[in-house]
């Protein structure tokens, strides 16, 4: 609909109601009583308007035929397998990687693979069970993990075989040759001219890291499905 790809409820709200919502009390200690009447306001103004932007974005969505794909995004963000990745395949979220001497890709990936499984268990973000560049430090030798963090690792290795015997393909997560760089360029091109077809952004039909992923055989990517590949699916043909 020709808004940015991030677009905030502030700026969508001054689009779409032609109202500037003040941002006065963001760091407002909220616990205060009583509250000021204009914090009251504030508060307010964060849901008053929710309902006439639902209606004006769906109008405008049914009137470019572009419904049905809100309501097959939203279905997907319905899998509760989207939140729960396999453990066995964390460290392909891990930064830094594919950088590091081959000897400790092993190691790292069970850490990965720990870190996950902890993350999941606890619902907490990743980094606040081991942070990226730890992992790797760790990984590598340069640092130690807590006892206590190093006693439920090798308790989570003892109970999980298959991740004792890990297995990691790191090529996926290499740098671009410069001929994928080149196939990469032909297929951007090839997408880009079908997302101004339709008024929109790229990065909506296809990510940079997606590009890559599917030049390297990977067809689970987003644009491989669903409204996406509908719509690509005779430019990827013409790619090959």
């Amino acid at each position: 609909l020709n808004h940015p790809i991030q677009v905030s409820y502030q700026a969508l709200t001054e689009n779409l109601q032609n109202v500037y919502l003040e941002k006065a009390y963001t760091r407002l200690d909220w616990t205060t009583r009583p509250l000021p009447e204009a914090a009251i306001e504030y508060a307010l103004d964060d849901v008053r308007y929710l309902i006439k932007n639902y209606h004006q974005l769906k109008a405008q969505l049914q009137a470019e035929n572009k419904l049905d794909w809100i309501v097959e995004e939203a279905q997907d963000l319905l899998n509760i397998d989207l939140y729960l990745p396999p453990i066995d395949q964390a460290w392909q979220r891990v930064k830094g990687l594919s950088r590091i001497n081959k000897n400790a890709h092993v190691l790292a990936a069970q850490l990965a693979a720990w870190r996950e499984h902890r993350a999941q268990a606890n619902n907490k973000p990743r980094k606040w069970i081991l942070a990226d560049d730890a992992l790797i430090a760790h990984a590598l030798g340069k640092e130690k993990l807590s006892n206590k963090a190093q006693k439920s690792f090798d308790d989570f290795l003892t109970q999980h075989t298959d991740i004792q015997n890990i297995k990691i393909s790191i090529n996926k997560n290499k740098p671009p040759t410069k001929t994928e760089k080149s196939q990469k360029v032909v297929l951007q091109k090839l997408i880009q001219e079908k997302a101004n077809q339709y008024n929109l952004a790229i990065e909506v039909m296809a990510s940079s890291k997606s590009l890559l992923k599917y030049i390297r055989g990977d067809r689970s990517v987003m644009f491989c499905q669903g409204w996406r590949y509908h719509l690509l699916q005779e430019e990827l043909e013409n790619a090959k």
